[in-house]
């Protein structure tokens, strides 16, 4: 190869590798410009989805959130206060001085009127605190703290079905119990928490926090006897309770059917007869049964159109699971903080 051909053939290899250099660049600009121009077309998008919205990026409409923000927050304010109004704090006591209060107390509960020879509980009633007020147990002071405010949430539900005009306060249980001793189970798994905090004391700083900010809750299954205006006075005077009442659910049926006494009870069915007995025995039953309803509707055609009187009706048996919550908003008794 002569010297011409080698200059000719360099200058077409630089030739080459210039286009090929330019046609990445155009290549990667093209592709760019078609990145750039999805960009735009996302945000142009999202413009106009903001000027269709029904809230429009404009002063006007920034000012209307801003009067919103406001009245909301002075919303949450008034409704935290009226929330806590009805929050407790209960002074250190003794076990012995605590018992002694309840029996007392539940010796007024027990004086209270209601239709059972004028009280509204039968006689040993225990208000959901048998092994304290009946049996002779003293309340552990572990849990006196517990017991204080469960035993005043009582006092508050039997105290507002009594106002209520109800006629018998049939039986009341604390959901979550009243004894100190826990379970087995949730000893160990307190134990096996206390294990797993020790190696991570930020979570338990923060679990701590939190189980602080919840609020005290005493869950009650209450059963009573009542008539309706009872039953509607009582659902009032929860939902205006100073405390923080929620009635969770409630039931309710007559004690007894008094259109079906009225009617002179439950007709006897008539039983079936084997297959065996023939047929002339089968025409026997169903001829007397006739009879007897026919004996019936006479009877009644003579007494006359059934009347019932609402304020004579049986009884409703109504039952009902009452929560009240305290938000600590009172934090501790000042003896406490002293202590």
């Amino acid at each position: 190869m002569n010297k011409t051909k080698i200059i000719l053939a360099a200058i077409g290899g630089v030739c080459g590798v210039a286009a090929l250099v330019l046609a990445y660049l155009i290549w990667d600009g093209l592709s760019q410009q078609d990145e750039t121009r999805e960009e735009l077309e996302t945000m142009r998008d999202a413009i106009v989805k903001h000027v269709k919205a029904a809230v429009k990026p404009v002063k006007s409409s920034v000012d209307a959130i801003e009067e919103q923000r406001k009245a909301y927050a002075e919303w949450t304010v008034e409704a935290q206060a009226l929330a806590v109004r009805g929050d407790k704090q209960f002074e250190p006591t003794s076990e012995a001085a605590f018992k002694q209060f309840m029996v007392a107390e539940a010796h007024r509960l027990s004086e209270l009127p209601g239709g059972v020879e004028g009280k509204l509980v039968k006689a040993g009633f225990p208000f959901g605190f048998q092994q304290y007020i009946l049996d002779g147990a003293m309340p552990p002071a572990a849990d006196l703290k517990k017991l204080q405010r469960q035993w005043d949430d009582v006092t508050t539900v039997v105290s507002t079905l009594a106002n209520s005009g109800i006629y018998e306060l049939v039986s009341i249980t604390i959901k979550e119990g009243a004894s100190a001793a826990p379970k087995a189970e949730e000893a160990q798994q307190g134990r096996n928490a206390n294990r797993r905090n020790r190696r991570q004391p930020k979570r338990e700083v923060a679990q701590q926090k939190e189980s602080d900010d919840e609020p005290d809750v005493t869950v009650m299954a209450v059963e009573f006897l009542t008539r309706p205006a009872g039953l509607v006075a009582t659902l009032n005077s929860f939902a205006v309770n100073e405390r923080f009442c929620v009635v969770d659910d409630f039931r309710f049926v007559r004690e007894k059917d008094d259109l079906l006494e009225a009617l002179g009870g439950e007709k006897k069915t008539e039983a079936v007869q084997p297959a065996s007995r023939g047929r002339g025995r089968g025409r026997r039953a169903a001829f007397v049964q006739e009879e007897e309803q026919q004996d019936d509707d006479d009877e009644i055609s003579k007494k006359g159109q059934l009347v019932t009187d609402p304020l004579k009706a049986s009884l409703l048996k109504v039952g009902m699971t009452v929560k009240i919550y305290d938000f600590k908003s009172l934090g501790a008794p000042a003896s406490e903080k002293e202590d």
